[in-house]
C-alpha cells in the first residue's frame, strides 16, 4: 500500500481517510501517493 503510488485524492470518502493514509505511508518525510500538493503536511486539502 506504501511501497506505489496507487491513490490520490479522489480515492478517499473524507479527509479523514485521506489524512490516515497520509500518516501511515510516512506522512511529508515519504509521500508515495502525493496526497501533499503544497508540501505543507496537510494532506487533500480539498476534502476539507
Amino acid at each position: 500500500m506504501c511501497s506505489s503510488n496507487i491513490f490520490n485524492c479522489g480515492d478517499f470518502k473524507n479527509w479523514k481517510e485521506a489524512k490516515a493514509m497520509f500518516d501511515l505511508c510516512g506522512g511529508i518525510s515519504n509521500d508515495i501517493h502525493y496526497l501533499d500538493g503544497d508540501d505543507d503536511g496537510i494532506p487533500c486539502e480539498t476534502l476539507r
